[in-house]
């Protein structure tokens, strides 16, 4: 019989309260989980728990999304990117971090996006290999 590897979410959100409650939902979904409070901590984390999916908040205290997205992906590895957000996008790196991400969220996160993300995540083809 062929085991399945769980997929890893890493989840990068300041909101303490946001950032548990996300990681319980996930985890009782079956994924393994990791948080980070910032994004220079998550892009160290991702380093060691190689997730491969990584929820992160658009808006972080120390660096935003799209350094976080920047940073990890630079590493040679293919992450699945869903950036959650205020609904803050009217300037050029917003709509730049845009064409980046492979999905968008706003905040509240609606747990059927979140969801679909999550499907899509790891059926498409740079996932999977990551998954492998």
């Amino acid at each position: 019989m062929i085991q399945m590897a769980v997929p890893r979410v890493l989840v990068i959100e300041d909101d303490e309260g946001a950032r548990n409650a996300l990681a319980s939902l996930l985890s009782d979904e079956g994924y393994a989980v990791s948080t980070a409070s910032g994004g220079v901590e998550g892009v160290s984390l991702a380093r060691s728990f190689w997730p491969h999916v990584v929820i992160c908040d658009y808006s972080l205290p120390d660096i935003d999304g799209l350094e976080v997205m920047r940073r990890l992906r630079s590493a040679g590895r293919d992450y699945f990117f869903i950036i959650v957000t205020a609904g803050r996008f009217d300037h050029l790196g917003d709509r730049h971090l845009r064409s980046e991400a492979d999905v968008f969220l706003d905040q509240p996160v609606d747990l059927a996006e979140l969801r679909t993300a999550l499907v899509r995540a790891t059926s498409e083809s740079g996932s999977a290999r990551a998954l492998n």
